[in-house]
């Protein structure tokens, strides 16, 4: 086994106490289900960026021929940085949080860790805790403390930067049912 392989295995062994050990420790699997908000917001966003992108072309072209001044292209402006924050926070930032995020359940606490920055909620005493499969090949999200609607499909920006501060959403996993067993039992 190489050096980075056991690192990457044993992250959270410097968040652990004197007597505490692991139970469980994963990471979001990186594929996802269809999430039904898809259904209006593909559409919208497939027609928004095609509107600013024949706009802003249609300005250049206007500018360049001298029918127009580029002066007008500042009024996109808005326009492109709405469009660069839906495709962000839609699918970018949802796939990052995937591929980054590492969870560990200890006997003592859930640990969630991301870029450098960890995150942990104690056990003791036993923090609200929420189950939910998403799809039929039974992935799914636990949350635990706070409240959090783990099904995301009532918000259309399911994980915003400083959203859920008080709860740890241990999502996307092969076997919630699993992991909410080993929080809630010990088993």
């Amino acid at each position: 086994m190489r050096e980075e392989e056991y690192y990457d295995n044993n992250w959270y062994r410097e968040y652990l106490s004197v007597g505490e050990y692991v139970k469980w420790s994963g990471k979001s699997e990186k594929k996802t289900g269809f999430n039904p908000t898809y259904l209006f917001l593909i559409p919208f966003m497939t027609v928004w960026c095609g509107g600013v992108i024949m706009a802003t072309v249609s300005l250049i072209l206007q500018a360049v021929s001298g029918e127009g001044s580029y002066l007008f292209l500042l009024f996109m402006i808005p326009f492109w940085a709405g469009g660069t924050f839906f495709v962000y926070t839609l699918f970018i930032q949802p796939y990052l949080l995937r591929k980054y995020t590492k969870y560990a359940i200890t006997n003592k606490k859930v640990i969630q860790y991301y870029r450098g920055k960890a995150k942990f909620i104690n056990l003791d005493p036993l923090p609200l805790i929420q189950m939910s499969v998403m799809n039929k090949y039974g992935y799914g999200s636990v949350s635990v403390g706070g409240t959090y609607n783990v099904s995301d499909h009532s918000n259309f920006f399911p994980m915003l930067p400083g959203q859920n501060q008080g709860s740890i959403v241990i999502s996307n996993v092969k076997d919630p049912a699993k992991v909410y067993n080993i929080i809630t039992n010990g088993k």
